[in-house]
């Protein structure tokens, strides 16, 4: 079986906050940036750009979500 990967080209580049070229690991996750990067209530956004640290037996591992996003609810308030 044969995944859809590739670099995504945003329309608004100004909304993404990562660095490097913005890469997709299947057809989700390039769906999912098209949605960020065209919605109007998504101001910024960025994709595995965040590492989180974590023990776990003793071993000091990290997690890398997947979508960093920052939005402005109906309110104007941005989260």
């Amino acid at each position: 079986m044969k995944f859809s990967q590739g670099i995504f080209n945003p329309k608004n580049p100004e909304k993404y906050i990562g660095r490097g070229s913005i890469k997709y690991r299947s057809s989700w996750e390039h769906q999912f940036m098209h949605f960020l990067d065209t919605h109007p209530s998504i101001k910024q956004w960025a994709s595995e750009a965040i590492s989180i640290k974590y023990k776990l037996a003793e071993k000091t591992k990290s997690y890398v979500p997947d979508f960093f996003i920052i939005y402005e609810d109906a309110t104007g308030n941005r989260r």
